[in-house]
């Protein structure tokens, strides 16, 4: 029988996942190694670094803080088919580039980025909206579940939006069995915490 226990821990080990390799990694050889690739400390230091004081870090905006909360008008730019959720993408008015998600993972995954951000592990600016408008919607989206959660002038309810970084670039998907944390300290941790018995 499913243990509902493991569920938290699951969640959190896909959203590390998820969240998209630095530019700077290159792919390794056969054997496990490639020029210029990160390697030890340097390599940990990419996915954990000993937080600050955890109690002065601001679990309400997150990694991004305030000033890089959404704030603006939207304008649609193009549909997202990876993964279950509907998403697409988002311009704002100062030209920030935004990752739209709706449904049901919207708001635990922006919970879930800011608990993990606050002990070390790098995590997206992710913002939760319980209403957001956005301009120039098509009529229809090619994923039909969006359907039910956009109204015909563009608002809809509890979204998240991801702020798309500066030179961020998405380098592939992640591999549990091969990786460039492959050992750490910090990916046996999360190993252990998501595959709990």
């Amino acid at each position: 029988m499913y243990n509902h226990r493991k569920i938290p821990s699951l969640f959190v080990a896909a959203l590390l996942l998820s969240v998209p390799a630095p530019a700077g990694w290159k792919k390794r050889d056969k054997d496990g190694t490639s020029a210029g690739e990160i390697t030890g400390n340097e390599l940990v230091n990419v996915l954990w670094r000993e937080p600050t004081d955890i109690r002065s870090r601001n679990l309400y905006y997150g990694p991004g803080g305030e000033e890089h909360q959404p704030h603006s008008t939207f304008t649609f730019e193009k549909e997202d088919l990876d993964g279950a959720n509907p998403k697409f993408v988002v311009r704002d008015e100062n030209g920030v580039k935004w990752k739209v998600k709706l449904g049901v993972e919207a708001k635990p995954e922006t919970v879930a980025s800011r608990l993990v951000w606050a002990v070390g592990y790098y995590t997206n600016e992710d913002y939760f909206l319980p209403e957001l408008r956005v301009k120039e919607m098509p009529a229809h989206l090619k994923r039909r579940s969006a359907a039910k959660f956009i109204e015909a002038d563009g608002s809809m309810r509890n979204v998240r939006l991801k702020r798309y970084l500066e030179g961020e670039k998405k380098a592939g998907s992640w591999g549990w069995r091969n990786d460039p944390f492959a050992g750490s300290r910090e990916q046996l941790h999360l190993r252990r915490e998501a595959f709990a018995r």
